[in-house]
């Protein structure tokens, strides 16, 4: 029952994502790229076996086979957890099941709506399928576990942030190896029985460092200090930032309720409770909430750690909304133990609790549904702008454009489109790559020289432009076909089922309008 909950949950927040064709951010310098372009600037980045990733992906020719990796590996992740928490026995059924939904649902790391990001999820997935093999491991003993578990960890290190998160791992086999810990001298034996286990991180560092250092375009990439180390970990306040970009700022849209949500959560509250699994809250919620919180916590700090110390705060608002991936299991366990502990002073009943988480899980479901809508209405304006790009003779005839964008709430976060997106869409339209553009808030005249660098590249669709200053300033306007939620929701529609109506509908979400320089 609970496996059948999860998924409806799941698919409720993000099936939306399947049929989304689109490209978002690196997606325009990765996707469809020649596989030595590719293979290039994924050496330089440290990352090759990114790069051989792509090409499998890319071989199949389908946005939606990397659409339904992502989608896949972070519900399977969940199923994982799942079955972690299952050997914790100090968390009872109920609670497990709400920290694993508010783990799939947590609203961030809406950067995976991007193709770009799909080895993460891989990555994300890997570890934590490590982590289950190791939980297997402690309840057969079988060396076959501890040997896949290890392989498994150290693969899933190409995120390498999760270096860093593993440290959850390590708590795990602190919590399960407790009563051993206890006797004279059981520490260091400890130690030196999980010495493979505690030397994993440190090996991969050191491989990545001789043999994939990051050079060329991306020298100097992630770089981690010492002094940024000590930096982050003496002077908390970047943490606090975190906690308020990735955990307060996405809870701030679940309080306007409506009365629809409010009947969804009524509903989802019925259906939970035909279970025999939620009739009853255990005693150990009570007695082990304070200590789940601080978990937590402490989750949420490993989580946020690894990006802080290279100086990319994680956030919801655009690209770096991808540093969000591994802040859901800490920002769960806050949000529901902390949540219990409440409820716990207002001794409230069980019925109660599950009808308010209820209302939580329905109100993620909103949120992330409604998020990923935005990105097919950013997909369609990229397309209108593609459309009239064609059918100008004005970007036919000149090569070097400033972006004055004045329809900004049709991207999604109101985020701007990077130079790479603007070169993408002009080769898309042109089948050229001799033409430039960039966003007018970067300022009227365009500092050629710090974008020179990119047209050896040629990921970047810029590989025939010659450097010069802008010829037109283009108003990027809105059209006379209104793009709100229901017309995106009848134009995924035509774009399955009535081609001629799409492409007519499409052009006419803008219009673009010229200034000469």
């Amino acid at each position: 029952m609970s496996y059948i909950l999860f998924f409806t949950f799941y698919f409720l927040a993000f099936g939306i994502t399947l049929v989304n064709a689109g490209l978002f951010w690196d997606e325009w310098v990765f996707y469809k790229a020649r596989p030595e372009i590719i293979l290039s600037a994924t050496k330089e980045m440290g990352a090759l076996w990114f790069g051989y990733f792509h090409i499998f992906l890319d071989s199949f020719n389908s946005i939606f086979l990397y659409r339904l990796v992502i989608f896949s590996t972070f519900f399977i992740s969940g199923l994982f957890l799942n079955s972690i928490l299952k050997t914790i026995k100090q968390m009872d059924n109920v609670s497990r099941f709400f920290v694993v939904a508010f783990f799939m649902l947590f609203p961030v790391n809406f950067a995976r709506i991007s193709i770009a990001t799909s080895h993460y999820a891989l990555s994300y997935s890997i570890f934590f399928f490590a982590w289950f093999v190791l939980s297997k491991y402690f309840l057969k003993k079988r060396i076959f576990f501890r040997l896949l578990s290890l392989s498994l960890f150290f693969i899933s290190f190409s995120l390498n942030s999760l270096l860093v998160f593993y440290g959850v791992v390590i708590m795990y086999i602190i919590y399960v190896e407790r009563s051993a810990l206890a006797g004279e001298g059981g520490l260091l034996k400890r130690v030196f029985s999980y010495l493979d286990f505690l030397s994993l991180p440190i090996s991969f560092w050191i491989m990545k460092v001789l043999f994939f250092k990051p050079y060329g375009l991306y020298s100097g990439y992630n770089h981690v200090s010492l002094k940024a180390c000590v930096r982050t970990l003496l002077f908390p306040a970047d943490f606090c930032r975190v906690f308020y970009t990735s955990f307060i700022q996405p809870l701030n849209y679940v309080f306007p309720v409506t009365i629809s949500t409010i009947l969804l959560a009524g509903f989802t509250f019925l259906l939970l409770m035909k279970s025999s699994m939620f009739r009853e809250i255990n005693n150990k919620i009570i007695a082990y909430s304070f200590r789940f919180f601080l978990l937590g916590i402490l989750f949420f700090i490993l989580a946020s750690f690894p990006y802080l110390v290279v100086g990319s705060l994680p956030k919801s608002s655009d690209w770096a909304s991808r540093n969000q991936i591994l802040i859901p299991l800490g920002a769960s366990l806050i949000l529901y133990y902390g949540l219990q502990m409440i409820l716990n002073k207002l001794k409230a009943n069980p019925a109660a609790r599950i009808l308010l988480f209820s209302l939580i899980i329905v109100i993620f479901i909103s949120l992330n549904s409604s998020a990923y809508l935005n990105y097919q209405k950013d997909w369609f304006k990229q397309l209108s702008l593609i459309e009239n790009f064609k059918s100008s003779e004005i970007l036919k005839s000149n090569t070097t454009f400033i972006f004055a964008d004045n329809t900004l709430d049709l991207n999604a976060g109101n985020r701007d489109y990077r130079f790479y997106e603007y070169t993408g869409m002009m080769e898309k339209a042109f089948g050229d790559e001799s033409r430039f553009g960039i966003n007018f808030e970067k300022g009227d005249k365009i500092d050629i020289m710090s974008h020179e660098i990119y047209i050896k590249y040629p990921e970047y669709k810029m590989s025939a432009y010659e450097p010069k200053q802008p010829d037109y300033k283009v108003l990027i306007n809105y059209g006379s076909y209104e793009l709100s939620n229901q017309s995106v929701i009848k134009l995924l529609w035509y774009s399955f089922f009535n081609q001629p109506q799409f492409q007519e509908y499409i052009k006419d979400i803008l219009t673009l309008d010229y200034v000469k320089i």
